[in-house]
């Protein structure tokens, strides 16, 4: 289930984070402990024969697992995402230290959290900015008609089964965009590009 909205909303206080490269991703370590990995790459490219995909990227501000004693989280009040320029405190989550990237390599980042089951992982799509970039979008792609940008803000509520504990402490996630369509989409405009990228993603856990 996805849900939009730019309300603005503040949280939190500042978290430190690390970021270092390793093996053609960017990984952000939070604390020693209970560790899980969240990868966000690309899967499922554009046919070679069909218009070509120069570049395509997401902004993905932060990933949160939901405990399934939580039947709410307290976002949920606003009834949809916020536009964040606000850290990412808790010890659920963990935020992205930039776009991905999804034609080199994607991200990952880690999450140490405290022992319990979670049953669903709530990523947070929106504008994200860099040094490379002028501009931010939360989805974009390039082709050879030119750039294709977005600055719609959704969070991406996908169902999970995951207990971590002293006896599982690790685990991996994976959410990887689908990027068959993406051309055509592009070419259809910024919310077609958009639609698009939230509806075909897959979560895998390891």
């Amino acid at each position: 289930m996805t849900s939009e909205s730019p309300t603005a909303v503040a949280r939190g206080a500042a978290l430190l984070v690390l970021a270092t490269a390793a093996a053609g991703c960017t990984v952000v370590e939070q604390e020693a402990g209970i560790s899980v990995s969240v990868t966000v790459d690309a899967t499922d490219l554009p046919a070679s024969e069909g218009p070509a995909l120069d570049a395509a990227w997401v902004g993905i501000r932060s990933v949160e697992l939901l405990p399934c004693a939580v039947a709410w989280h307290p976002l949920d009040l606003l009834g949809g995402p916020a536009r964040a320029d606000h850290p990412v405190d808790a010890p659920t989550a963990a935020a992205f230290p930039g776009p991905v990237d999804l034609l080199s390599g994607g991200t990952t980042v880690r999450i140490a959290p405290p022992p319990d089951e979670h049953c669903t992982v709530r990523f947070v799509l929106e504008p994200l900015g860099d040094e490379t970039k002028a501009h931010t979008a939360s989805v974009g792609a390039a082709t050879a008609a030119g750039e294709t940008l977005t600055d719609r803000v959704a969070w991406l509520d996908l169902p999970l089964a995951l207990t971590v504990d002293e006896d599982h402490p690790t685990a991996a996630l994976r959410l990887s965009f689908a990027l068959a369509d993406w051309p055509a989409a592009a070419a259809a405009g910024p919310d077609a590009l958009f639609e698009t990228a939230r509806s075909a993603v897959a979560l895998t856990l390891d």
